[in-house]
């Protein structure tokens, strides 16, 4: 029984208690102090609960880019007021920002100073002084965290939310509600269904000179369309990595196909637009194909095709003119010259009598003539 007792694994140690945890189980054992005890307590042998090397200054918050007001551009706003908050060290006095940075406001200010019943008169009052002091510091760090995230908003996104008439009352909390409800819109399920027609809808952005440049342009195209339903966090209406992943890969150009094995291989968007990216560029330099990208291949087509189009439709615009001068006289000869058969108009040698049409011809004789053979004649407009 020994031995298997000894190689028995050790318990797993109990996890670190937390700040609440300490907090409460000091109150508990101050509350159980029997009444003899507590009487001996003086006002300097209470602890100020506030940790002042935590509090954190607004003075360090960093400057955030205003949200504008528009619904992709919450999240945005959202990722950067919260590296605001906690590199300025106020994170913790809110319950948003506790919960977006796993804080606790223990850690920070403790719990409030349990005042015993038998404590005498002196140390009741400094229990009561100390509370009011950790009170006053919360109050304090709130409205220093309402002023920065009031200040990351635009003027007229402001105004709607703060004098329309909602009931904010500079609290950090319903601010930043109130933000999230403005970005989500009247109806979020409306939006969302918008924001999920634009995604299928949506096509390869070609209006960049280089492929490379296309990339990037059609992941942010994806990538707006995504943070909107993420801030509208409406049920059936998110995009997820994997949703973006298919359509990236369905909707590229066909000169990016070789590599779509590499690209179904990717398991994050990041390494799939790094993978998109390298190929494009690899692409856009390619000397072998003579071209500098894949635009300025399709450009060069197309250019191609717009002056062979020009050169026929100038072919046949000469051919029809020449039509006209054969059979109905010459810029160059009178009528009546044209029309005498005993003798040609002039010694070039280029004419031909066309009994048909009683004039010479420069194009064709009696046999060749449309008139006799209508299978030869020009096609009508």
């Amino acid at each position: 029984m020994s031995g298997n007792a000894d190689n028995a694994p050790a318990a797993a140690e109990d996890a670190a208690p937390t700040a609440t945890e300490v907090a409460a189980e000091i109150q508990q054992q101050i509350e159980n102090l029997s009444e003899d005890v507590a009487k001996t307590v003086l006002p300097k042998d209470l602890i100020n609960p506030v940790n002042a090397e935590l509090l954190g200054s607004p003075s360090d918050a960093p400057d955030v880019v205003s949200y504008t007001g528009q619904t992709d551009d919450y999240v945005r706003w959202k990722r950067d007021i919260v590296n605001s908050i906690s590199t300025a060290g106020l994170g913790w006095a809110t319950q948003f920002f506790r919960d977006e940075l796993k804080l606790e406001l223990e850690a920070v200010v403790g719990a409030p100073v349990f005042i015993h019943p038998a404590y005498p008169v002196l140390t009741r009052h400094q229990g009561a002084r100390l509370n009011m002091a950790r009170e006053a510091r919360i109050v304090r760090a709130q409205e220093q965290v309402y002023g920065i995230v009031l200040a990351s908003i635009v003027d007229r996104v402001a105004e709607s939310i703060c004098d329309g008439g909602t009931d904010i009352a500079r609290d950090p909390d319903k601010l930043v509600a109130a933000i999230t409800a403005h970005a989500r819109g009247t109806d979020a399920q409306t939006t969302g269904n918008a924001a999920m027609r634009q995604f299928y809808a949506l096509k390869w952005n070609g209006t960049a000179a280089k492929l490379a440049d296309q990339v990037d342009a059609s992941f942010a195209d994806m990538y707006r369309l995504q943070r909107i339903t993420a801030a509208l966090s409406e049920a059936g209406y998110t995009l997820s990595a994997e949703q973006l992943m298919v359509k990236v890969v369905t909707m590229m150009p066909t000169a990016l196909d070789t590599h779509v094995r590499t690209y179904q291989s990717c398991r994050d968007l990041t390494r799939l637009q790094s993978e998109m990216k390298t190929d494009a560029e690899r692409l856009d330099g390619s000397a072998a194909a003579g071209l500098t990208s894949f635009v300025t291949q399709t450009d060069q087509l197309r250019e191609l095709e717009e002056r062979v189009d020009r050169k026929i439709k100038a072919l046949a615009a000469a051919q029809k003119a020449a039509l006209r001068t054969s059979g109905g006289g010459s810029r160059q000869h009178p009528r009546a010259v044209m029309a005498d058969s005993t003798k040609p108009p002039d010694s070039s040698g280029r004419w031909k009598w066309c009994s048909h049409h009683k004039s010479w011809s420069s194009t064709h004789d009696s046999d060749q003539c449309y008139i006799a053979h209508p299978e030869l004649a020009p096609p009508r407009n």
